[in-house]
């Protein structure tokens, strides 16, 4: 996300990061799938699951030696405004301190975190609300009921990632932060039914409430913070 102004021009950022978010996703699922295809074959002892673990850690190669492909900083941080490009960089604490003063005096950017941990603290007790209620459901019927409710979340996560990019051609950022948070307090509130129906309704509409302050708060960080910045801010929003 931090380099991604340095592979699109500024007037895509919003759909550039809606694609590349989903890509992402699926490109989860897909290292799921194999997993799940290699432990059909391998098995699913001991023995097997130290082969998936080869076989994903052989993966993670082939990704680095694609990604080492890059010439040295064609992804950034542009050496401007750096004392030096051969600079060894800050410690940690130093450049978790740098991020917090670039976001407290980038106001577009400190309230887009703001509303991204507003969301994520509920999404993740709602999370464990549903967790609780399937296990109580029992382990079968449970389990069914809470993949469901996690595909409900991933197809609103697919949907914010059409209609946001829409959104912004015709909103500013601020308004849809407003749009998406407030649409999301009624999802809040439908969830308090218990009702099955009602319920997956609402997890749609709270996944395309948070993917779409995140694309919110990716293009602000993108575009409002310097380039030799950038990636200290978006790792205080991990």
């Amino acid at each position: 996300s931090a380099a991604l102004p340095h592979v699109t021009d500024r007037d895509s950022l919003v759909t550039t990061n809606a694609v590349f978010t989903t890509l992402g996703g699926a490109a989860a699922i897909g290292g799921v799938g194999i997993a799940a295809a290699a432990r059909l074959v391998v098995g699913s002892d001991d023995a097997g699951a130290a082969q998936t673990m080869l076989l994903g850690a052989a993966l993670t190669l082939v990704a680095a030696a694609l990604a080492h492909g890059f010439p040295a900083r064609s992804l950034g941080p542009d050496a401007v405004g750096m004392p030096s490009a051969q600079a060894a960089p800050p410690p940690l604490a130093l450049a978790w301190r740098r991020g917090l003063m670039v976001i407290t005096r980038t106001p577009s950017v400190a309230e887009v975190l703001g509303a991204i941990g507003a969301h994520r603290w509920v999404f993740g007790m709602n999370s464990q609300v549903l967790l609780v209620l399937a296990n109580h459901a029992g382990v079968s019927s449970g389990l069914r009921r809470y993949l469901l409710l996690v595909g409900a979340a991933a197809a609103g996560a697919l949907i914010a990632a059409v209609t946001t990019p829409v959104l912004a051609l015709f909103t500013p950022r601020r308004r849809i932060l407003a749009l998406a948070l407030t649409i999301a307090i009624g999802a809040q509130l439908i969830l308090l039914s218990f009702d099955l129906n009602a319920v997956t309704a609402a997890v749609v509409v709270l996944g395309w409430a948070g993917q779409t302050v995140k694309l919110c708060g990716d293009v602000a960080m993108q575009l409002d913070v310097p380039d030799n910045q950038r990636g200290e801010v978006f790792a205080i929003q991990d």
